[in-house]
């Protein structure tokens, strides 16, 4: 939810040119605030319930979308960093292992 609200915000303080300004403290308050709070409800989740449990799934894909999304300092300028896209990546390949999800090549398919 606060992801969503950051994004919200984000688009709320943009300028006629959709640049935020960068020194904008709200904005980086309520992004540490979300990791904050989705870092310990993976940690909380993980600790009870399996991998596979659709809260920890839940958990871990809405911390890496917010670790995914723009840096607060980097908004507006033309390449804009990701706040840990490695982290983020790595949650998500944390995901398709506890389904056991394998990567195929195309040539390697079953048709129906």
């Amino acid at each position: 939810f606060l992801k969503h609200y950051s994004d919200w915000v984000r688009l709320s303080l943009m300028d006629a040119n959709n640049k935020v300004p960068s020194e904008n403290v709200k904005l980086n308050r309520i992004i540490q605030e979300a990791r904050h709070l989705y870092e310990a409800a993976l940690h909380v989740r993980s600790q009870i319930l399996d991998s596979h449990h659709p809260e920890v799934v839940a958990s871990k894909f809405s911390l890496a979308e917010l670790l995914d999304s723009p840096d607060a300092t980097s908004i507006g300028l033309e390449e804009e960093d990701a706040i840990d896209s490695d982290r983020a990546n790595v949650l998500r390949e944390e995901i398709l292992t506890a389904y056991n999800v394998e990567e195929r090549e195309a040539d390697k398919v079953d048709t129906i």
